[in-house]
């Protein structure tokens, strides 16, 4: 029986024949490679040399595009030849068609992917079922051919994959959690996030799962991590999903407390560090509606701040490695700007709100003007302009006017 020619197309391309893997041109970027690959997970099939040129090039891309094509059959053939596979012919031109050589077997992982998921969707057994999930999910180690990032016929069938992996994950993971297994369940949950960083599902899955073994400390650090994340990354707020798994496993947590000394401790900030108060935007919530209650009776006044990082231009920043450093360096020009008693939070992939408790109208701008003082200090800052708004923090209907201030502008007021 002939050697399979084992073909990985999950998190990177390879070839692997007879247990040696198989190292072609390096990058596989080149259009010899893109040919390789679509030849091979179409190993069945025979085209054209339109619908390869088709594939290849854009229109008016090159001059003389079958040309072009047979050049790369020709290197293509090449690289084979000298990929100490079986010396036979692997690409074949018959009756005016290119194919792969259907006489070498090919064993494409993206096809035992989904035959094993087609089998544990149809198992009635649930040991069967589940190892069948666990072995299909296991095959998929991140996008399909992700070289090819671009071309269509690779993006339809990324999409595809990605989204029968993420509900089999699910599926597995629901299986666990009514068996009460939640240590299969977490890890499961957590191989995901390794393969795909960028999708919020999988956290909600641990989430779910740490909450479900009453582990809320670790979940509520779980949520502050994979919300800056995603912001940082994607340039996107958490969902109304990920809030309210927040609020619940917030209300959910309870720690035994035998004494007010226990709670007084519970409470104790755990590190005494200097400068305003950093937390999460479902708590700065809370906190603002406690002090608005407070600011009824006291008299007090207390000020909210919008502060938003804009490019030179005063456009809104782009998710990406300038977002990520401007949105870290403005972090710290507030948390050492402020004081202890002043609370803010990250609202946004690209703004930030301050609560500012016993301060007047006139202050807002000294504040701004400190913290922009302390961001332009920073490497981050290069080219980025705070924009200011602020507004007092009492209730909606004692609230008066709005400012807005840019940076090295001047306040403006809206009534």
């Amino acid at each position: 029986m002939q050697e399979l020619i084992r073909v990985k197309t999950f998190g990177r391309f390879s070839l692997e024949y007879n247990g040696q893997l198989l190292q072609l041109e390096k990058g596989m970027a080149t259009k010899a490679d893109h040919l390789l690959q679509y030849l091979v997970c179409h190993w069945q099939e025979k085209f054209t040399k339109e619908e390869l040129v088709s594939l290849l090039y854009e229109e008016g891309e090159v001059s003389d595009p079958i040309n072009n094509l047979k050049v790369n059959i020709f290197r293509l053939r090449k690289m084979l030849s000298e990929a100490h596979l079986p010396d036979t012919t692997y690409i074949l031109y018959r009756r005016g068609c290119y194919s792969w050589n259907p006489e070498l077997p090919v064993e494409l992982d993206v096809v035992q992917f989904d035959t094993l998921l087609d089998q544990a969707e149809a198992s009635a057994d649930p040991g069967e079922k589940k190892n069948l999930y666990r072995q299909a999910l296991a095959l998929y180690q991140g996008d399909f051919l992700p070289l090819l990032w671009g071309e269509e016929w690779v993006v339809l069938e990324r999409i595809r994959c990605q989204s029968r992996y993420l509900e089999g994950v699910e599926t597995l993971c629901r299986l666990y959690a009514g068996e009460n297994n939640y240590d299969e369940y977490m890890t499961i949950a957590r191989a995901a996030a390794l393969v795909c960083p960028h999708e919020e599902r999988v956290y909600l899955l641990q989430l779910y799962g740490l909450m479900n073994q009453r582990r809320y400390r670790e979940a509520l650090a779980l949520y502050d991590e994979v919300s800056t994340f995603l912001m940082d990354e994607l340039g996107v707020s958490p969902s109304s999903s990920m809030l309210d798994i927040y609020r619940r496993i917030s209300e959910a947590e309870d720690i035994p407390l035998t004494s007010l000394a226990d709670i007084r401790s519970y409470m104790q900030e755990r590190e005494m560090s200097p400068g305003a108060y950093h937390c999460s935007y479902p708590v700065f919530t809370e906190s603002c509606q406690v002090i608005s209650r407070l600011l009824e009776r006291s008299g007090q006044s207390a000020f909210l701040l919008l502060c938003t990082l804009r490019d030179s231009k005063g456009m809104p920043l782009h998710a990406g490695t300038r977002l990520r450093d401007a949105a870290r360096a403005l972090h710290e020009a507030i948390r050492s700007s402020l004081r202890r008693g002043d609370l803010y939070t990250r609202y946004g992939p690209g703004q930030f709100l301050l609560l500012l408790v016993g301060i007047n109208r006139e202050n807002c701008e000294r504040v701004a003007g400190r913290i922009d003082e302390q961001f332009r200090a920073s490497a981050g800052s290069r080219g980025i302009r705070l924009k200011w708004e602020y507004d007092t923090a009492a209730s909606p209907d004692m609230s008066g006017e709005k400012l807005r201030f840019a940076s090295g502008g001047s306040w403006k007021q809206d009534r």
